[in-house]
């Protein structure tokens, strides 16, 4: 069966292979995790301390969790990790609304 939506969130839950075509060209074919691994670039920590909210692409993102706590108490953190939303971007170097 074939799909076709603009919604990326829809392709996320429905799809278990994805294409990305703009312009009649074929830019990314593969499973979620594949596109996402190649072309959604790294997950984001994102870290408030003091009012004051920092984000950081660690590799090891507890590591780095840690080293922050050390310095003083975190009020909040979070982990980003790449959408396929942001993987379209990262193909086509455009939104969807272009």
């Amino acid at each position: 069966m074939i799909y076709t939506t603009h919604y990326m969130e829809e392709a996320e839950r429905l799809c278990e292979r994805i294409a990305i075509i703009d312009g009649g060209t074929l830019l990314g074919l593969g499973t979620l995790p594949e596109l996402l691994a190649r072309h959604g670039g790294p997950a984001t920590l994102v870290v408030t301390a003091n009012g004051r909210s920092q984000r950081v692409q660690p590799a090891d993102p507890l590591a780095e969790l840690n080293r922050l706590a050390a310095q003083g108490p975190v009020d909040s953190f979070q982990m980003e990790r790449p959408t396929l939303e942001q993987v379209f971007l990262s193909l086509t170097g455009r939104s969807l609304r272009d």
